[in-house]
């Protein structure tokens, strides 16, 4: 047998402090927990879409911002289900229907989650527009600051 099987050490070479496969694991999963905890999409919802403005502008920018990404969302789970639809139709014959039922719905749900993912430029560039004066302009260049790669 392998004598290093199943475990992991902190350093190549280092025979001092090793810890097992599912020590590892359970260490891993405790870290998982603790950044999805963090940024998990109830509290993004609830930050982007319950979000109580507290000027005209900030009214204005976030419905224009709800609007356009309901739009995107719709637009593009409507173009996946179409065409998802289509090649289920057209390849009928060789596809089970559980199959074709499943594959439509995948498409519906990953061309909405693409919607998201698409307005999320616009909706940040919205937000950052509004400037420093405003709560959700200082939030957005602060994520942006942090998030930020071009600067390495």
């Amino acid at each position: 047998g392998n004598p290093g099987a199943g475990t992991a050490s902190t350093a190549p070479g280092d025979n001092k402090i090793r810890i097992t496969q599912s020590e590892y694991n359970k260490k891993t999963e405790e870290v998982m927990k603790d950044l999805t905890r963090e940024y998990n999409l109830r509290n993004l919802y609830l930050q982007v879409f319950h979000y109580e403005p507290y000027t005209p502008e900030e009214i204005e920018t976030l419905n224009d911002c709800r609007e356009y990404a309901y739009r995107q969302v719709r637009k593009y789970t409507i173009l996946g289900l179409g065409t998802s639809t289509g090649i289920a139709f057209y390849l009928r014959e060789v596809l089970s229907p559980k199959i074709r039922v499943i594959s439509i719905a995948l498409a519906g749900i990953n061309a909405g989650i693409y919607g998201i993912l698409n307005s999320t430029e616009y909706i940040m560039r919205r937000f950052e527009d509004l400037g420093p004066d405003y709560e959700l302009g200082k939030k957005i260049m602060g994520e942006i600051s942090e998030w930020r790669t071009d600067e390495f």
